[in-house]
């Protein structure tokens, strides 16, 4: 999703902004970016930095986002060709999710609270070795062979 479907930037960026401010955010995907922080320390930090996203917050950060053009027709196409469209990524999934509305029939993201009671489980958040294994189970539930799938990288 992140540069593939958002032109140059990210979601955890489209939220800073949408949250009011980008400047932790900065640090924190240096980090992540130069090996110093997994993927778990990275949402752990950023579930610490950002608390629970509101869907309000969410919306608003996808509002507006540079989404790659004509979407919705390409996965329209998928689907008129009998064919399935599902998005994986690390990305937050309160933000991942409203990609439904263009036509993925799945959505894999890493798992984030949605109320302040309930702490970010770990096991969640997704790392780049799941990707392979989620899109192997969604061509399973499908009835799809995984070596026919394209990814879009």
């Amino acid at each position: 999703m992140d540069g593939t479907l958002l032109h140059e930037t990210t979601a955890p960026l489209l939220l800073a902004r949408a949250l009011g401010g980008a400047d932790g955010l900065a640090a924190l995907e240096k980090r992540f970016a130069d090996g110093s922080l997994t993927a778990v320390e990275f949402a752990g930090e950023l579930h610490a930095m950002w608390g629970v996203v509101t869907p309000v917050v969410a919306r608003g950060a996808i509002d507006g986002a540079p989404i790659v053009e004509h979407l919705r027709e390409v996965l329209d196409d998928i689907h008129a060709h009998n064919e399935r469209a599902c998005l994986i990524t690390m990305s937050p999934d309160y933000f991942a999710e409203q990609f439904r509305e263009f036509g993925f029939d799945a959505v894999f993201a890493s798992r984030f609270p949605r109320d302040v009671d309930t702490p970010l489980d770990e096991a969640g958040i997704l790392e780049p070795r799941d990707k392979p294994r989620l899109a192997g189970n969604f061509c399973a539930e499908h009835g799809l062979k995984l070596s026919d799938a394209v990814a879009y990288c």
